[in-house]
C-alpha cells in the first residue's frame, strides 16, 4: 500500500514534471516558432524550479518518500525529471540564474549521501547523464556566462561518478580496454536483471565486475578528455572544481577505475596546476599529489619520469606548434617538482642523455625580447632587480625561470647541468649562447648553489674564461668606426650581440662572487673587473647597465665599504693591465676607456698616485695614434682631469712663509761665545733656504694638469669633431682646477686662447656653416666664459677686441634666419649656439668690467633679441634675464 505522504508528493512531482516537459504541438513550417511557444517563460520557470527544489528537499528528508522515489518503479519519472532538468541546465539561451536553479535540483538527485539508494538508478542513465554534463561544462567553460555554470556541471559529474562507480565489493584485477573486453563486459544487455517470470526489466542493471569494467572503460577516456580541456582554463574556480573532481574520484572510485589509471590523469593535472597563481588551486593540487604518493609513490615517480622524458624528446616540436611557451615551461617545472630532488638526482645520475635533453629543451625556450629591453638606464642595482628587468619571449617571466633554476640547483648533479650548459653554449648559435648565459646566471644566483667543491670551482672558472673569450670577440662588432661626416646618435639599438654582451658581463660577475676569497681566485677577480670596466663604457644601455650592476655585485662580495674602495684596492693591477694592453691597440682598442671608467667611479684622492703615470703614457701616445685611438685616449685624459677636480675641489697654494730672522734681527736669550753664535746663524740660514725651496716647488697635481694641457693644446686645431670637443672639455676642467694658481693659470689661458678663438672664425655671414662648427663654437664660448670667471681683467682685451665682435656678428646674422620660426629650431646646433652666447654675455660684461664702448653693442643686441617676436620664447627670456644683469652691473659700477 502506497504511503499517503509519498502519494501526495508523487502527485506534485508528476505535476511539476508535466509542466517542465515541452507540450507536443503540431509541426508548423516555422519550427523555431513552435519551440518558442512550447517553452515556459522565465518568470514562471524560475518559480517552478524553486518549488521543485523545495519538493525534492522534502522527499529526501523522509525515508519512506526517499525509498519510493529511488525505487525501480519510479525510475521512469526519475529519468524524465533528469532529462528535463538537463535540458534547462544546458540551454545557453536561458538566464544563468534559471540554469543554476536547474543545476541545484540535479545536485540533489546525485547527492553522494544517498549513493546506496540512487546508485542503481543513476547507473541506468549514466552514459547520457555524463555525456550531457560533460558537454555543458566544455561549452560554457570559455563562454560569456557565469563561471558557476561549468563549475556546477563539474560538481555534478563528480557526484554522479561517486554514486555509480563506488563499491567495496569490487575486485579490480587490471584495467581492460573496451577493444579487448569480453562480450559480457561490452554488451549491456548481459547485465540486465531478469524478472521472476522470465521477462527482462530494462530499467534494472546488475552492477557486477563485468559492468564496472565496461563502465570504467567508457568513463575513463571521457574523464581524461574533460580534465585535459579544463585544467588550463582562465577561471581559477573552474580549475579548482576540476581538481576537486579528481580528488573525490581518486578517494572514492580508485578500486573501480584502477589506481594507476586515475593516477595518470591526476599527474597530468598536477603537471599543469602545481604552481598555479591562486593559492586555493595550488593547495588542492598539492593535496592531490600527496594522496597519489600515499597510494603508490613508486608508480607516480615512474610515470612522471616517463612523462618527463617524452616531453623533452618532443619539446622543440611542441614549442614550434605552440602559441606560447609559458605552459610548456610550467609543465616542465611542475614535473620536476613532482619527481622531487632525490628522484631527479638519481635520474640525472643514471642518464647523461636526460641531462643533455633537459638543458637543450630549456635553452630552446629562453629568448630575450629585444623590443621590450631597456631603452634607457633604469638605475636598477643588485642581482634580483637586474634579472627582473630582462624581458623574455613566449610570455615567460623571470620568476618562473628562477623557480626552475632553484630545482636544478638543489640536486646533487647540479655540476652536470652546469657543464652541459657550457658545452651547449660552445656549439650553438648566438640565441643559444644568450639562453645559456641567462640560465647559468639563474643557476649561480640561486640560494642553493654553493661553490663548495673543486668541481663547482672549476666549472665557474671555465665559465668565466669562456665568457671573457666571447666578450673579446664581440668588442669590435658592437662599436662602429668613428665617422665625422655627419652627427648621429651614439646610442646603438639592441641586437643579439648586445644582449649576449650584457648577459655575459653580468654572468661573470655572478660567477666570481660565488668563488671563495682565496689567492688563486685573485686573477679571475682582476680579469672580470677589467672586463666590467670596459663594458661600462658601451653606448648600449643594456650592456652598460649589466656591467654597472656587475661592478656593484663585486664590490659587495668581500665587504668593501663601496665601489670606490674596491677599485682603489685593485687599482695597481688594473693600471698595469691597461698599460700592457694599450700598447696593442688593434687587439685591445677599448683599453683607455677602462681607465676612464675607473676614474669616474673612484672618489678617493689616493687614486692619483696609482694613475698619474699611465696618464703620462697616454699623453706620449697622442701624437702617434690614429683618429679612433686618439679619441679614446683623450676621453681617458678628460676623465683624469675631472677626477682631479673631484678629489681636490678647493686646491690652493700654501701661504708663503718668510725666512728665519737673522742674528741682527733677534735678541739672544742668553749670552754665548762667538763660535756658537756663528754656527747658529749658518744653520738658520740653511734651514730658511731649504724651506723656501720646498714652498716654491710647484704641486705635482698642478704640474700634472699643466702637462696635460701642454700636450693637448695643439689638437684643438684638428678637424675631427670628437677630438675638438674632448680637447675643449679638458681645457675647461683644467682651468677650473688651477684657478687659484695664477702662475700656472695665466700662461695656460694665454697659450690656449688663440686656438680657442679660431673656432669663432667661421664667417658667420655665410649660411652654409656646418653644424659641427656651431657645436664647437658653442663649447668654445663656454670655455671663454670660464676664463673670464677665473682670471677677470686678464682677458679684457681678448674679450673686447677679439671675441665680442665675433659673437655680435653671429647674433646679428642668425636672428633674421627663417629657420628661427620653425618648431624644430630648438633642436638645432644654431639655437644652442645662440642660447650659449646670450647666457655668456653678462659674464663677459661683469667679470671683465667692459667699458661703455664695448658694452653698449652687446646690450643693444640683447634688447633686440628680447623684443623680437619671431624668435623662440626661450631665447627671448634668456635675453631679457641677461639684459637685466648687464643693466644692474652698470648701475652698480656707476654708484661705485
Amino acid at each position: 500500500m502506497t504511503p499517503p505522504l509519498w502519494q501526495h508528493m508523487h502527485g506534485m512531482l508528476s505535476k511539476y514534471l508535466i509542466e517542465l516537459s515541452p507540450q507536443p504541438s503540431k509541426r508548423s513550417i516555422d519550427k523555431k516558432l513552435s519551440d518558442a511557444k512550447a517553452r515556459l517563460d522565465s518568470e514562471k520557470l524560475s518559480k517552478l524550479l524553486n518549488s521543485l527544489y523545495d519538493l525534492l528537499v522534502a522527499i529526501f528528508c523522509y525515508d519512506e518518500c526517499r525509498n519510493n522515489f529511488l525505487s525501480a518503479q519510479s525510475r521512469p519519472a526519475y529519468g524524465s525529471l533528469v532529462y528535463a532538468l538537463l535540458d534547462i541546465f544546458g540551454d545557453s539561451s536561458r538566464d544563468s540564474v534559471i540554469r543554476l536553479n536547474a543545476a541545484r535540483c540535479l545536485k540533489l538527485l546525485v547527492d553522494v549521501r544517498h549513493k546506496e539508494k540512487n546508485g542503481g538508478t543513476l547507473a541506468v542513465i549514466l552514459p547520457g547523464f555524463l555525456a550531457r554534463c560533460q558537454r555543458i561544462a566544455l561549452d560554457n567553460a570559455n563562454a560569456a556566462v557565469s563561471y558557476r555554470v561549468p563549475q556546477c556541471a563539474i560538481q555534478i559529474i563528480g557526484s554522479l561518478l561517486c554514486c555509480t562507480m563506488c563499491t567495496d565489493k569490487f575486485s579490480h584485477n587490471a584495467y581492460v580496454p573496451s577493444s579487448a573486453s569480453t562480450t559480457s563486459s561490452t554488451n549491456p544487455a548481459n547485465n540486465i536483471r531478469t524478472s521472476s517470470g522470465g521477462d527482462t526489466n530494462p530499467l534494472e542493471i546488475e552492477r557486477d565486475n563485468n559492468w564496472y569494467n565496461m563502465a570504467a572503460s567508457k568513463v575513463l577516456p571521457q574523464l581524461s578528455t574533460l580534465v585535459s580541456l579544463l585544467c588550463s582554463n582562465n577561471n581559477h574556480h573552474i580549475r579548482l572544481a576540476t581538481l576537486e573532481l579528481m580528488n573525490d574520484v581518486t578517494e572514492t572510485c580508485s578500486s573501480v577505475f584502477g589506481k594507476s589509471e586515475l593516477a595518470q590523469i591526476c599527474i597530468d593535472l598536477c603537471a599543469v596546476l602545481l604552481r598555479d597563481p591562486h593559492i586555493e588551486v595550488q593547495k588542492s593540487a598539492n593535496d592531490l599529489l600527496t594522496r597519489l604518493h600515499k597510494n603508490d609513490s613508486r608508480f607516480v615517480l615512474k610515470f612522471t619520469s616517463q612523462k618527463l622524458s617524452k616531453m623533452l624528446r618532443t619539446f622543440a616540436r611542441s614549442l614550434k606548434n605552440s602559441s606560447s611557451g609559458l605552459a610548456l615551461l610550467q609543465n616542465l617545472t611542475n614535473c620536476l617538482l613532482i619527481l622531487g630532488t632525490e628522484s631527479l638526482s638519481r635520474l640525472m645520475l643514471a642518464s647523461s642523455d636526460f641531462v643533455n635533453n633537459l638543458v637543450i629543451s630549456i635553452l630552446s625556450i629562453v629568448r630575450i625580447e629585444k623590443k621590450r629591453l631597456l631603452i634607457s638606464a633604469s638605475g636598477t642595482q643588485g642581482c634580483a632587480s637586474f634579472l627582473d628587468s630582462i624581458p623574455l619571449c613566449y610570455g615567460i617571466r623571470v620568476q618562473q625561470l628562477s623557480e626552475l633554476a632553484e630545482i636544478l640547483a638543489g640536486t646533487n648533479e647540479v655540476d652536470s647541468v652546469f657543464n652541459s650548459i657550457l658545452e651547449n653554449m660552445r656549439s650553438c648559435d648566438i640565441d643559444g649562447k644568450i639562453a645559456g648565459a641567462v640560465l647559468l646566471i639563474m643557476l649561480a644566483s640561486t640560494s642553493r648553489y654553493r661553490c663548495s667543491t673543486d668541481v663547482q670551482h672549476i666549472s665557474l672558472q671555465t665559465f668565466v674564461t669562456s665568457a671573457i673569450d666571447m666578450l673579446a670577440s664581440l668588442e669590435n662588432s658592437l662599436e662602429e668606426d668613428i665617422d665625422d661626416s655627419k652627427i648621429h646618435d651614439n646610442d646603438k639599438p639592441h641586437s643579439d650581440e648586445s644582449c649576449l654582451a650584457g648577459v655575459l658581463s653580468f654572468g661573470i660577475a655572478i660567477a666570481v662572487s660565488k668563488m671563495p676569497p682565496e689567492e688563486h681566485n685573485c686573477k679571475s677577480v682582476i680579469d672580470v673587473l677589467y672586463e666590467l670596466l670596459k663594458w661600462t663604457s658601451s653606448p648600449n644601455y643594456f650592456v652598460k647597465e649589466a656591467a654597472c650592476n656587475g661592478l656593484e655585485l663585486l664590490a659587495n662580495k668581500d665587504g668593501f665599504t663601496d665601489l670606490s674602495d674596491f677599485l682603489l684596492t685593485n687599482a695597481s693591477y688594473i693600471v698595469f693591465k691597461i698599460s700592457l694592453r694599450s700598447r696593442d691597440f688593434l687587439s685591445y682598442p677599448r683599453s683607455p676607456l677602462v681607465l676612464s671608467e675607473m676614474l669616474e667611479r673612484c672618489t678617493d684622492p689616493k687614486m692619483f698616485d696609482q694613475t698619474r703615470h699611465i696618464v703620462d703614457e697616454f699623453l706620449l701616445a697622442l701624437d702617434r695614434s690614429d683618429q679612433k685611438k686618439t679619441t679614446f685616449l683623450l676621453q681617458a685624459v678628460r676623465s683624469y682631469i675631472r677626477a682631479l677636480r673631484r678629489w681636490f675641489p678647493e686646491l690652493r697654494p700654501e701661504p708663503k712663509l718668510y725666512g728665519v730672522p737673522t742674528t741682527s734681527e733677534r735678541e739672544p736669550s742668553r749670552r754665548c761665545s762667538d763660535d756658537e753664535e756663528n754656527q747658529e746663524d749658518e744653520a738658520a740660514d740653511i734651514y730658511a733656504m731649504c724651506e723656501d725651496e720646498r714652498k716654491n716647488k710647484p704641486s705635482p697635481l698642478i704640474q700634472s694638469a699643466v702637462h696635460v694641457l701642454n700636450r693637448t693644446k695643439h689638437m684643438i686645431s684638428l678637424s675631427y669633431l670628437p677630438i675638438q670637443l674632448f680637447v675643449i672639455d679638458i681645457l675647461d676642467d683644467a682651468l677650473l682646477f688651477v684657478r687659484y694658481f695664477e702662475d700656472d693659470l695665466l700662461p695656460m689661458i694665454h697659450q690656449n686662447w688663440f686656438g680657442l678663438v679660431r673656432k669663432m672664425n667661421a664667417g658667420w655671414s655665410r649660411t652654409d656653416i656646418a653644424d659641427s662648427q656651431k657645436i664647437v663654437a658653442s663649447r668654445a664660448v663656454e670655455v671663454a666664459e670660464t676664463m673670464c670667471r677665473v682670471s677677470g681683467h686678464f682677458v679684457y682685451l681678448k674679450i673686447a677686441h677679439e671675441l665680442s665682435p665675433k659673437i655680435f656678428e653671429y647674433l646679428q646674422t642668425s636672428k633674421d634666419q627663417k629657420e628661427c620660426q620653425l618648431r624644430t629650431y630648438t633642436q638645432t646646433a644654431a639655437y644652442r649656439l645662440q642660447l650659449t652666447i646670450l647666457k655668456a654675455i653678462p659674464t663677459f660684461v661683469t667679470e671683465c668690467n667692459l667699458s661703455e664702448e664695448h658694452r653698449q653693442p652687446l646690450v643693444e643686441m640683447l634688447n633686440v633679441y628680447a623684443n623680437t617676436a619671431k624668435l623662440p620664447q626661450t631665447l627671448r627670456d634668456t635675453a631679457t634675464n641677461s639684459l637685466a644683469l648687464c643693466l644692474d652691473n652698470k648701475v652698480t659700477a656707476t654708484n661705485t
